[in-house]
């Protein structure tokens, strides 16, 4: 009799502490669900990591093509300075011909008159 009572003493209390046996059984098998979810959170980690290497090897390969891209285009503003640079002295030299072909037709005008 004196055990029944300090049972029903001490479930008076942990009611009053506002914990039922439901309560403290939901709280013992949430607890357990702890190993599962720290072991998804571990995956979870684990793949962002992965995401986070495959990122960084992509982003490398990107700055990698860039920097080929700029020499390409420093080059090609290298040939294209070249070409004009012959095109302009090309022009030069055109039209120094065409001023020696003028002198040439004025003098063979002028001995085949005299």
């Amino acid at each position: 009799r004196e055990a029944r009572e300090e049972i029903t003493t001490l479930r008076s209390q942990l009611q009053d502490q506002g914990f039922t046996t439901m309560q403290l059984e939901q709280q013992v098998r949430g607890s357990q669900q702890l190993p599962s979810q720290l072991q998804s959170a571990q995956g979870e980690v684990a793949a962002l990591r992965q995401d986070k290497m495959r990122l960084q090897g992509e982003l490398a390969q990107a700055a990698e093509e860039l920097s080929q891209m700029r020499v390409k285009a420093l080059a090609a503003q290298s040939n294209a300075r070249e070409l004009e640079k012959k095109v302009h002295d090309l022009a030069a030299q055109k039209m120094y011909d065409c001023e020696q072909a003028e002198q040439a037709r004025a003098r063979m005008t002028i001995e085949a008159t005299a």
